[in-house]
């Protein structure tokens, strides 16, 4: 591994030799032989569309674990910092368009 004086890239900052490599929990559940037929098929996974990635429900969360970290200090607390935020949303109205929230305003 490269001194951090001599690092130009940021994947230089890991010692590949002594990292354990795991699988992808996407792929863990998936057999060998159907990566492999899928790949020479180039179809989809199945399994991948039940794993949600970049949605609004998912940056939502890295806005609660980011705000949760600048409040309070180790995980239990974290985890029920989220939690009670979470529950209080629960408790809020929820409106599908504009017109119910202008509607409910009145």
């Amino acid at each position: 591994m490269p001194s951090r004086e001599n690092v130009t890239r940021y994947v230089d900052m890991i010692d590949w030799e002594a990292t354990p490599i795991t699988e992808s929990p996407l792929t863990r559940i998936i057999l060998d032989q159907e990566i492999t037929n899928n790949i020479k098929t180039r179809a989809a996974f199945e399994e991948a569309r039940h794993f949600p990635c970049y949605t609004q429900g998912v940056e939502r969360l890295i806005r609660l674990v980011s705000d949760a970290s600048a409040k309070v200090f180790g995980p239990e607390a974290r985890d029920g910092y989220n939690r009670a935020r979470i529950e209080s949303r629960k408790e809020l109205p929820t409106y599908n368009t504009k017109a119910e929230y202008a509607a409910s305003r009145k």
